[in-house]
């Protein structure tokens, strides 16, 4: 009996052996050796992977692809196809120069065809890479619904709604659903005024039940483009952008010359004036959903307004619905000056989203009169004091509009402040976005007299810049 079973599992073993070998001779079988590829479909969802490899995948309905790979391997032997107006694809590793220069634009169909940039697609920014968004003439961002009613109520894309304008009625939305990629601006009141709130789907949809604070009594709504931003940006028009890494600017106003683009983000400011020809001009920057109110208001070779005039100012920028910066007052003045405009908003209920500051450690420098002070460490920490104090005071995210080590100070000592000073306003988890000033006398410029970068526009552009805003 013995040697019978095991005679029977000698057989069995060779068998067994035989199976394997013929497996591993045979080799993986590939598609184009008589296998189809996979062909999965991604619908209604955000689905992230680093790359796909002999796949076609189909993206639908309201869904979002990232990708995470490099230009060189993100899709290899595969295609993707966005199927219908919001099924849009994100690479977060690729820009849009290394899109169009790399060819995924063949390994991309759009309803079945071919990508044509302009045409059936944009490419548009995602912080240091970029996505592909169907291009659909009367595309609907957003929806709103009525208490005890399942109609969906479609809202334009970039159309301010007052009062009996709102699709659903005045004082009659209970909830939304706003889709990814979009900004929302409601109010209570017709003019923008009143109990307002800005909604930002930036990765998912936002569907939610508005609060007492809204329900049943919006009179003002607008939806825009949401852009996805970097941390760093300047003050000033700076022509190399992309080599410091600078993902916005702004000017000291509104200029016709200056908008975003897909590929870079320009904040209008309204430094003293909010007339209606202004606000008309920020309106007409349709991809524009940020924008700084006045200029050091409390300089009299400035915006020169007191905390009163700035106060009846500010409603015409609210009836823009845009995401809205305070006014950036000279350093430490946010204390004061700022307190007392802050105080005044609570008062009449005017929104402010962010605060501006300014910084070039004025206190230290009247001090000491030092051109190049050694412990850099320092005046670090007291840029993050007037920052940890500021946001103590307010609650709201900071943006540094103004700042450098002092006009003052030497060139060498620039480069060793932005290099300890950046890591920080990267990581601070309340700077929401900073602009460098170039200093006045010329010690932190980023161009020499050639027009070549600098050490100082080399130092900036090292940091790597982290998304602005966070929910």
């Amino acid at each position: 009996m013995f040697n019978i079973m095991k005679k029977v599992f000698t057989v069995f073993i060779s068998l067994l052996l035989i199976c394997c070998t013929d497996d591993v001779n045979a080799g993986p079988q590939q598609p184009g050796d008589g296998v189809e590829k996979m062909k999965p479909v991604i619908e209604n969802e955000v689905y992230e992977t680093l790359n796909y490899h002999s796949v076609d995948v189909t993206v639908k309905g309201i869904s979002s692809l990232i990708l995470k790979g490099s230009a060189d391997n993100v899709i290899v032997n595969s295609t993707v196809n966005l199927e219908g107006e919001d099924a849009w694809l994100f690479f977060t590793n690729v820009d849009i120069d290394q899109f169009r220069e790399s060819g995924l634009a063949n390994k991309i169909r759009i309803d079945s065809a071919n990508l044509k940039e302009g045409e059936n697609v944009d490419i548009i920014g995602y912080y240091h890479g970029c996505y592909i968004k169907p291009r659909v003439e009367d595309y609907i961002p957003l929806y709103v619904y009525k208490e005890n009613d399942d109609t969906a109520y479609p809202v334009s894309l970039d159309k301010i709604y007052a009062g009996s304008e709102i699709p659903a009625g005045d004082n009659a939305i209970s909830s939304i659903m706003l889709k990814r990629g979009h900004m929302l601006v409601m109010a209570d009141n017709a003019d923008g005024t009143g109990n307002s709130k800005v909604f930002v789907a930036e990765k998912n949809n936002l569907k939610i039940a508005l609060d007492s604070d809204l329900k049943n009594k919006v009179s003002f709504l607008r939806t825009v483009p949401w852009n996805y931003v970097n941390k760093k940006g300047i003050g000033g028009a700076f022509p190399k952008r992309k080599e410091v890494g600078i993902a916005w600017h702004y000017r000291w106003g509104v200029f016709d010359d200056d908008a975003t683009t897909f590929e870079h983000d320009y904040v209008p400011m309204f430094w003293s004036k909010a007339t209606e020809e202004v606000i008309d001009k920020v309106f007409q920057k349709k991809l524009t959903n940020h924008v700084l109110s006045f200029n050091e208001p409390d300089g009299k070779e400035q915006a020169n307004l007191t905390p009163e005039e700035a106060l009846n100012r500010y409603p015409a920028i609210l009836k823009l619905g845009l995401r809205t910066g305070s006014p950036a007052c000279k350093e430490g003045q946010w204390k004061n000056w700022l307190a007392k405009f802050m105080e005044g908003c609570k008062q009449k209920n005017y929104r402010v989203d962010f605060i501006a500051i300014h910084w070039y450690d004025w206190g230290n420098w009247g001090n000491t009169q030092n051109p190049s002070p050694e412990d850099i460490d320092a005046m670090v920490n007291r840029l993050k004091n007037d920052i940890d104090n500021c946001y103590a005071k307010y609650g709201l995210p900071i943006w540094i509009t103004e700042f450098n080590a002092n006009t003052n100070r030497d060139t060498e000592t620039q480069i060793r402040f932005l290099e300890k000073a950046l890591p920080m306003l990267e990581s601070h988890p309340h700077v929401e976005r900073y602009a460098y000033f170039q200093p006045s006398k010329g010690t932190g410029d980023f161009l020499d007299d050639k027009g070549n970068l600098t050490e100082v526009a080399k130092t900036y552009g090292k940091v790597y810049s982290s998304p602005s805003y966070k929910q």
